[in-house]
């Protein structure tokens, strides 16, 4: 099996626990093992009806573990033994929650170096949360005749899981995303490849130093700033909009199409009671109310809005009319020169850019694609890759020499109008 590799690390500074070499301070004692996960289950037993059934498996999630192991520690004299239990302690307290210390294992350091790909032969680094050492119960006998303070105790509380090596899993350009709107698990559905697009709207997610730049309310049309995280789904505010009458009530952007082609319109939406919305809480309005339709987002409160126009040479009202006594929060919105709808474009998305100054002008998004690793050199077989509408895409296998067969992944919108994903 060879020499096991134990480090700690922060930054650049290492603290090497099992140097064999001559001058080695610190060594590994028996009985050293690597931690397993700490799983924590969640289990739903139902209400007191279920008398019989016990409780079924809803997740799981990692939570910190304690651990703690044995060090030898030597040195030429009882000073230097102690003042190599002190530097380890203060080595393990040094870290912060923003700059962690690391511990580093190997479970075999004949080859001094890490794998190009894969994790076989990979560092496993462990965050510590806190960490402290004490000396044996023998130290206050002195030191023993080879110099060395036996079974000093490292003493770890660390996260969930272990780290493996950081490796560059694909290369992408342009507006690819994460899709996570409206998760309610906190696990990603994969990410999206959407193609180009232009968004008409100058502040679609009401990040500007003044809140309604661009848009105009009716007078009927109370807006105001929202902060409340539950109701923002983009950046740092949403709009909170209550009609107070049946007439004057929209919540506009006056845009031109320029053109008289089909466009799409969308925006989000979410109750305050998180109910289902209709058409009789509110529409999506260009020049007068369109046929919407809301599509909920994930598995949350958030809904889609979106309706396809017929666009017109001209400044034309374009956003939302509220519904009298209704209240609604909305946020995202977008016109493109689409006969469908493509995920938000804005500026602070990546691959994407303002036309002009950020949030008071229209958005571009750059065509994205993904090229990925799927086999390495002498596998037999691929990782699995799941791509949904598949039709999107234009997807090849290139060979980049003997290493490595690479999947690239793009957006053809010509053959489909439906989103690209890599999950």
């Amino acid at each position: 099996m060879g020499q096991i590799g134990i480090k700690l690390r922060r930054r650049n500074s290492d603290l090497d626990l099992n140097d064999l070499s001559a001058t080695g301070i610190y060594r590994i004692a028996e009985g050293f093992v690597p931690p397993p996960v700490n799983l924590i289950p969640n289990l739903a037993e139902g209400t007191s009806a279920n008398r019989w059934s016990g409780a079924d498996l809803v997740t799981i999630k990692g939570a910190n573990r304690r651990w703690s192991f044995q060090v030898n520690v030597g040195g030429a004299s009882e000073a230097e033994i102690t003042n190599g239990i002190r530097r380890l302690d203060h080595f393990l307290r040094s870290g912060t929650m923003d700059d962690p210390v690391f511990l580093h294992y190997r479970a075999s350091i004949d080859a001094s170096f890490e794998p190009l790909w894969g994790q076989h032969g990979a560092d496993r680094r462990y965050e510590i949360a806190f960490g402290q050492a004490a000396a044996s119960e023998a130290y206050p006998l002195g030191v023993t005749p080879n110099q060395i303070l036996p079974e000093c105790t490292v003493e770890l509380e660390v996260k969930p899981v272990a780290i493996g090596k950081r490796q560059k899993l694909a290369h992408a350009l342009g507006g690819i995303q994460e899709d996570i709107l409206g998760w309610v698990d906190g696990n990603s559905r994969g990410t999206m490849i959407p193609e180009g697009t232009v968004n008409e709207f100058g502040n679609p997610i009401f990040g500007d130093a003044t809140f309604l730049n661009d848009w105009v309310k009716g007078t009927n049309i109370d807006a105001d700033e929202n902060r409340d995280r539950k109701f923002i789904l983009f950046g740092e505010s949403s709009a909170r909009l209550t009609a107070r009458a049946g007439t004057l009530n929209t919540f506009v952007d006056p845009l031109n199409t320029v053109n008289t082609n089909t466009w799409t319109l969308t925006g989000y939406v979410r109750l305050p009671d998180d109910a289902v919305p209709t058409s009789a809480d509110l529409e999506l309005y260009y020049v007068s109310a369109q046929t919407t339709t809301f599509t909920q987002v994930g598995d949350g409160a958030w809904y889609r809005m979106e309706a396809q126009i017929t666009g017109i040479n001209g400044l034309q009202n374009t956003g939302v009319i509220v519904k009298e006594d209704r209240t609604v929060y909305v946020d995202g919105f977008q016109l493109e020169e689409k006969v469908y709808a493509t995920p938000l474009c804005h500026g602070e998305l990546l691959g994407c850019h303002w036309a002009g100054d950020p949030h008071n002008g229209p958005s571009e998004r750059e065509e994205a694609w993904v090229k990925t690793v799927v086999r390495s050199y002498g596998c037999k077989k691929s990782p699995t890759i799941s791509v949904s509408n598949t039709d999107l895409k234009e997807a090849c296998l290139e060979e980049t020499g003997p290493i490595l067969c690479a999947l690239l992944l793009r957006n053809n919108p010509i053959s489909s109008p439906l989103l690209g994903r890599l999950i």
